[in-house]
């Protein structure tokens, strides 16, 4: 390995990594290895099916290689990976809570530099701790944005983690034109500011799990997490969300209102479902999107999980200002979009809580025949359109 990597010009490290995954590619994944060669999938895309495959048998490598590979040509490397760690979860033969232990072992902060005097400053962590730290992050800049602040929310989250990280007597605060050294109080006032947000993920947890089961939940925006996991994340939460579903087919139940604003309760549910927004490669996180009626309310579209999506603040404009169309296949719960030269693209959700919709469910209620309320995605103030 050490004569390859020399050639190679590369780290031994790295080097065994490309030679892994060329031999995963080559004796394991030879359907993945033939989409890459014909262009139907890009080499991002083998990597991450690879990685989710990484020490399985051939019986479920191939079953997980099975139900992702016909998603990787319409999914970005991100939305396959988050498809790729559900597919591994139903096959994969050891338990995921004794897995996770095992890797968590391996925490870690590292540093890279990167050009301009700057560097990347990266952590290793449980993914439930990495997702309630950046959730803490996002609120934060939320809160913080406004016409007197000259930051971008990229740079506001920035500047929050290096104040908490360096809030102690003595330490130089942070500049907020350019995140340097500088004078002022700056750190404590930030570092002050998000120690008062309490950071919220939200988790699906199966009841049976709660009281001891052994079926993974879903971390949103990731994907399975253990159930010892689950379980402490619920046995801290404050409150929970509760999804009533049908009796016998365990669908969510139709919440077809007379209201264009789409209450709190609605809104949680959708976002655990949809995860991102729902436009063809786009990942922005559901909780900076807006929820819009996919048959517009004043045509007769009904505020109810089968007629919402969340789509970001361009997509949305996109869809409203464009020929771009989208339907949502009311069996898988995929949103079907068609673009102006005629090509389909599939989206499917994050997760499909509850199941297939029941058979023969009543139509929902009509909107009402005034015009439509004002209210934008918290249902508050005038809808963007």
């Amino acid at each position: 390995m050490a004569d390859l990597a020399t050639a190679l010009q590369l780290p031994e490290t790295t080097t065994s990594r490309l030679v892994e995954e060329a031999e995963v590619l080559v004796e394991g994944l030879p359907r993945t290895l033939d989409a890459m060669a014909d262009g139907t999938v890009s080499y991002r895309h083998a990597q991450v099916i690879a990685e989710h495959t990484a020490g399985l048998e051939a019986p479920a490598r191939e079953a997980v290689e099975t139900a992702v590979l016909p998603f990787a040509s319409t999914s970005t490397p991100t939305g396959l990976g988050r498809r790729a760690r559900r597919a591994r979860e139903l096959v994969h033969p050891e338990a995921l809570a004794e897995r996770h232990r095992r890797a968590a072992a391996d925490r870690r902060v590292r540093l890279d530099p990167a050009p301009d005097g700057m560097a990347w400053l990266s952590a290793f962590l449980p993914a439930a701790a990495g997702h309630a730290i950046l959730d803490r992050l996002d609120h934060a800049a939320r809160t913080l944005v406004g016409p007197d602040e000259p930051r971008t929310p990229d740079q506001l989250r920035a500047d929050t983690l290096t104040a908490l990280l360096l809030d102690t007597p003595g330490t130089a605060d942070t500049d907020p034109a350019d995140g340097t050294a500088g004078a002022g109080g700056v750190n404590g006032g930030l570092a002050r500011h998000a120690r008062g947000l309490v950071p919220r993920v939200a988790v699906t947890v199966p009841v049976l799990t709660l009281l001891g089961g052994d079926q993974p939940a879903t971390l949103d925006e990731y994907g399975p997490i253990s159930p010892e996991e689950a379980r402490k994340l619920a046995a801290a939460a404050p409150t929970f969300t509760r999804i009533l579903t049908h009796p016998e087919t365990g669908a969510v139940l139709s919440v077809g209102r007379t209201s264009y604003a789409v209450p709190a309760d609605l809104r949680r549910h959708l976002a655990v479902r949809d995860g991102t927004c729902r436009f063809p490669g786009c990942g922005r996180p559901a909780a900076r999107c807006d929820t819009d009626h996919v048959t517009a309310f004043v045509d007769g579209g009904a505020t109810d999980a089968a007629n919402l999506l969340h789509l970001c603040r361009r997509q949305h404009r996109l869809k409203h200002e464009t020929s771009w169309c989208v339907r949502v296949d009311q069996r898988t719960h995929d949103a079907v979009w068609t673009s102006p030269t005629g090509r389909q693209h599939v989206v499917p959700p994050a997760v499909v809580v509850g199941g297939d919709p029941p058979k023969g469910s009543p139509p929902t209620s009509p909107p009402p025949t005034s015009p439509p309320p004002t209210g934008n995605r918290d249902g508050t103030g005038p809808p963007p359109f």
